[in-house]
């Protein structure tokens, strides 16, 4: 029996129970299924391959579609995929436009997006050295220049190592370099931490977090402005627990106040102990291009 007249939740678990009656009218016992979840983000045809993060009302934030890989230039449509380099040299205004070309609501990842996102990896534990949250360090992928270029990912989730070459391996002898996180829903992302940045759909040019500077700050060094609060770019957990770049949570770029304001996010292949999900810089503008910066888009669940 096909039922398709059904109105389903997206990331909740849902039962089928079923019993047999006769011709006679006997009502047989009725048995239950181990339940589904009826996940709207595999539904989607365009854009590729697509992941459900759970909301986070921290950030305001409703349950959301992500795609799982960072884009890539199929003929000039933007498709997550794991074949192929990352589609870098783009500024965020065409980001911003290339990911609004997929219709269905698909848009450049807000920054309360990536924030929600970032928050529930730092909260699995499988996603840290030392096997729970807190231990250790988070993954943080490819990120020590080794090999020195952006990789492309790998269709099976399990090769997420890339020591000395891009060709993915299972085994990795150092597990900040594993380049996948999963989420609390057992959702598997690639590249979040690093391989190449990632635009976000924000700016602001003006009293951001500080201190001001062209350089990278731990965040244990940084605090609010009237305009931005710290926890736009670092949830409270980790400001409470003094996590650093020791934890490989990221470091802050904030460049000049009154100067750039675009927000890109995540890290580069050589970035080192500045990569990680908490990363950000702003000192460029939205019309700013660089050979190691790309995107991912998001979907609003209707």
């Amino acid at each position: 029996m096909t039922l398709s007249d059904l109105s389903l939740s997206s990331g909740l678990t849902y039962f089928v129970t079923v019993r047999a009656v006769d011709l006679a009218g006997n009502v047989g016992i009725q048995a239950t299924g181990d339940g589904f979840s009826y996940n709207f983000c595999r539904s989607i045809s365009v854009g590729g391959s697509w992941i459900l993060v759970p909301g986070n009302p921290s950030y305001k934030a409703e349950a959301f579609c992500v795609m799982k890989y960072e884009v890539k230039n199929n003929s000039g449509t933007p498709e997550s995929r794991s074949n192929s380099k990352p589609w870098v040299n783009i500024n965020q205004n065409n980001a911003r436009s290339e990911c609004a070309s997929l219709g269905n609501g698909s848009h450049l990842l807000t920054n309360a997006e990536w924030m929600t996102l970032a928050s529930n990896v730092a909260n699995v534990g499988s996603n840290w050295s030392e096997g729970f949250v807190g231990g250790g360090e988070l993954a943080r992928g490819h990120s020590d220049n080794n090999p020195s270029e952006i990789c492309a990912a790998d269709a099976n989730d399990d090769n997420a190592y890339v020591e000395g070459s891009c060709s993915g391996s299972p085994d990795g002898d150092n597990f900040r370099e594993r380049r996948t996180h999963r989420l609390s829903n057992s959702e598997l992302i690639w590249d979040l931490s690093s391989n190449v940045w990632e635009w976000i759909d924000y700016n602001n040019a003006n009293d951001r977090p500080s201190p001001y500077g062209n350089t990278f700050f731990e965040y244990t060094a940084v605090a609010d402005t009237n305009v931005m609060d710290l926890t736009e770019l670092i949830p409270q957990f980790a400001i409470d627990s003094n996590w650093n770049s020791n934890q490989s949570i990221g470091q802050y770029y904030p460049g000049l106040d009154n100067s750039g304001g675009a927000l890109y996010r995540g890290g580069s292949y050589f970035f080192g102990d500045a990569s990680g999900v908490f990363n950000a810089a702003m000192e460029l503008t939205s019309t700013s291009t660089g050979p190691d910066i790309g995107f991912r888009c998001a979907i609003d669940i209707p």
